[in-house]
């Protein structure tokens, strides 16, 4: 029994013991039963190494984030770029396409001999060039462009039924609306624009 109390000495060991009586020397004799010592080995966790890879998860994630925005806000600056170069496009070709429309008008009305001169048909022709330009500049998914689209149509098909003579305050009423209708196109892009950049109108009270 020595032995094993040496060992038990240096590990703590469950095992079962079995009591035996023994009859002939009249004492009670303990026994280990068979079965495996169990050493249990106790290890404190770190707590730098825990704050270490909450850390490191921590990092990760924000990386992650600032890097969806710097990519999201360069998409939306390659889309406002696109927008705005589409805008002057559309301001330059709606404004020439209003001028010769005018100057038509003016024309045909005051000079007798003017829809058979050679300044017409050049005039018309333009007209044509730009007003087929703005169409397809525009797209047909909004009212508002459609409204353009067959605004411009038919102040084109007007203008060649119009005579020498002819009161020119409904044709000027037709490019008077037409023009108000791609203030609104250009205005409602300006608006993508701002929203775009994060630029919105604010109350006094929210900033």
């Amino acid at each position: 029994m020595q032995g094993l109390d040496e060992v038990s000495a240096g590990l703590r060991y469950s095992a079962p013991m079995l009591e035996s009586y023994n009859r002939k020397e009249g004492v009670i004799q303990q026994v280990l039963t068979p079965e495996p010592i169990q050493i249990k080995l106790d290890s404190g966790t770190d707590p730098w190494v825990v704050v270490i890879g909450v850390g490191s998860i921590l990092s990760s994630v924000v990386i992650a984030v600032f890097t969806y925005k710097v990519q999201r806000n360069q998409t939306k600056a390659s889309i406002s770029a696109l927008r705005h170069h589409w805008m002057n496009e559309v301001r330059e070709v709606s404004s020439e396409f209003i001028q010769v429309v005018t100057g038509l008008i003016n024309e045909i009305s005051q000079v007798a001999e003017f829809k058979s001169s050679q300044s017409y048909n050049e005039k018309k022709s333009k007209a044509l060039r730009l007003q087929i330009k703005l169409n397809l500049l525009l797209s047909k998914d909004s009212t508002l462009a459609r409204g353009i689209v067959d605004g411009s149509s038919e102040l084109l098909i007007d203008l060649k039924k119009m005579n020498y003579g002819a009161r020119v305050y409904p044709y000027f009423q037709q490019a008077s609306k037409l023009e108000d209708m791609i203030k609104d196109q250009l205005e409602n892009a300006w608006r993508d624009i701002q929203r775009d950049y994060g630029v919105t109108t604010r109350r006094w009270w929210q900033f």
